[in-house]
């Protein structure tokens, strides 16, 4: 058995004393599976008592076929739970560049039609897909209500049609069970104690201010959900904040305001922001810069970037972006260099983590 960690061996509490940056540490995932566990969780989620194991012989099956992506999942309250048998589970795929969000598809749906759904999202098995998906569809899908698990504009004939417009065709056969989303946004903050007490500690109360200050007065607009390891747990407390695909952490209570309402001293978040994942790390760190220049706006512009090594050692970004209701492109460009590296211990680590930090200089807008 582990001994307790005092305070100052916590990663986290490290990581903020050696001062490390941040920015740079959002992953660029191209797709992602999010689904309904409640705890406990083990610290592999798929070993958790509540994972359905429909799911996990999909999921291995797609691993199998190379296809990557990323798991995460996400613990109800009460309130929250889908009905006896159902499960939530949302799909985000990272579209072409330039974007500003990724595609979300959400479905509420019995729990031993997951494993379909997966096949026809990952193109497994498509004729047995369409045959499991229709199987059974009407009875456990009744339109409207508690029944389904999407609830008012989510749920029934406008629920469908939400969901429909911006589907993957591959999942029409499971239309039934999809929910409307739009406008929604879903925070999931790690709070995956059994992975890293870091997150447990720190995570919560992050969770439970954002449940109490911000969903619960959104109208809906807002979802809060505890998510096991998102990745970088000496960030903590850390979150993922979707549709969009921004990291956030380490993350502080009185700065939760700004990063829900997005307007307000962008300052303020500077040393907090990770990055985006639709870019690659030296292109997030110039990102933030841009960001800070541009103001909240800026999260809103759909942009790609790129990035090209120098021969002295730095990198050469740019960042191309269009405004909303503009004809034409921008671009800014910036570099990037190394200035150091330190080092994060904590947690019973077994070995030191060694993190290198950088620095970007000589930004410019292009046009």
């Amino acid at each position: 058995m582990k001994e307790p960690l005092l305070p100052d061996e916590l990663c986290s509490v490290v990581s903020l004393a050696a001062q490390e940056d941040p920015c740079g540490t959002a992953v660029a995932h191209e797709r992602y599976v999010l689904i309904e566990v409640p705890l406990p969780w083990e610290n592999d989620l798929t070993a958790s008592r509540y994972f359905p194991a429909v799911l996990k012989d999909a999921l291995q099956q797609a691993k199998e076929r190379g296809i990557t992506f990323r798991l995460l999942g996400f613990a109800p309250e009460k309130e929250q739970s889908s009905p006896p048998g159902l499960r939530r589970i949302q799909l985000y795929t990272r579209p072409a560049a330039p974007f500003a969000e990724y595609l979300r598809e959400e479905f509420v749906m019995p729990e031993e039609k997951l494993g379909a759904l997966i096949a026809a999202a990952f193109g497994l098995q498509p004729q047995a897909v369409a045959a499991e998906a229709a199987s059974g569809r009407e009875a456990a899908a009744p339109a409207g209500g508690a029944a389904s698990g999407c609830s008012g504009e989510q749920n029934g004939e406008a629920g469908t049609a939400g969901a429909a417009a911006g589907a993957s065709p591959s999942l029409a056969p499971f239309a039934a069970y999809a929910c409307s989303s739009d406008g929604i946004r879903d925070l999931f903050v790690c709070t995956h104690g059994t992975y890293d007490i870091c997150c447990g500690k720190l995570g919560y109360p992050v969770y439970q201010a954002l449940r109490s200050s911000h969903e619960a007065g959104s109208e809906g607009r807002l979802r809060v959900w505890r998510v096991n390891h998102i990745g970088g747990h000496r960030l903590a407390p850390t979150l993922v904040d979707f549709p969009s695909g921004r990291y956030w952490g380490p993350l502080q209570l009185d700065s939760l305001d700004e990063l829900v309402n997005q307007r307000g001293d962008a300052a303020a978040l500077y040393r907090q922001y990770r990055g985006w994942g639709g870019l690659q790390p030296h292109e997030q760190r110039v990102d933030r810069e841009i960001w800070q220049r541009e103001g909240w706006e800026w999260m809103s512009y759909e942009r790609f970037g790129t990035s090209r090594q120098q021969e002295d050692g730095t990198t050469h970004v740019q960042i191309h972006f269009r405004r909303p209701g503009s004809a034409s492109d921008e671009a800014y460009e910036a570099y990037v260099r190394e200035t150091g590296e330190i080092t994060i211990t904590g947690c019973h680590m077994k070995e030191a983590l060694k993190c290198k930090q950088y620095e970007v200089f000589g930004l410019v807008k292009l046009c």
